[in-house]
C-alpha cells in the first residue's frame, strides 16, 4: 500500500496503462508508504468521492494511476478535505497525497495510488 509520485513517465514499463515504479525505487519515483490502519479513513472518505470525480477504480486491493489531468483534480479534492479537522495521520496522508498530486499535475507525469 503506497502513494508512488513519477517524476519522468521516460522509460517506464506499464502494466495495462500503470507505470511500473523501478525496483528497487530510484530517483524518477518518490514512494509513500501507507500503514495498514489508514485504510479506515481512506475507503471511508476517499474511495467514493474521488472514483467519481476523477474517474478511477479505487478500492482495497486495488491500483490506480493518476494521470496529470486527474491529478489536478485529485489535488483540489484534497485541498478542501484539508480544511476539515484531520488527525494527525490523516493529515500527513492527505498532505503527502496533495503534494505529489500537484507535482505530478506540474511535471506532466502522474500518481499511483496502491491500496
Amino acid at each position: 500500500m503506497r502513494f508512488i509520485l513519477f517524476k519522468s513517465l521516460n522509460g517506464v514499463q506499464y502494466y495495462g496503462r500503470i507505470p511500473e515504479c523501478p525496483v528497487p525505487a530510484d530517483d524518477t519515483v518518490d514512494v509513500f508508504y501507507l500503514e495498514e490502519s489508514d485504510l479506515t479513513f481512506l475507503m471511508g472518505e476517499l474511495e467514493e468521492p474521488v472514483n467519481k470525480l476523477c474517474g478511477t477504480l479505487l478500492g482495497i486491493g486495488d491500483v490506480d494511476f493518476f494521470d496529470a489531468s486527474q491529478s489536478k483534480l485529485l489535488a483540489g479534492w484534497l485541498e478542501e478535505r484539508e480544511k476539515e479537522h484531520l488527525s494527525g495521520r490523516q493529515r500527513l496522508v492527505y498532505g503527502t497525497l496533495l503534494k505529489y498530486s500537484r507535482e505530478a499535475e506540474r511535471l506532466g507525469t502522474g500518481v499511483v495510488v496502491e491500496l
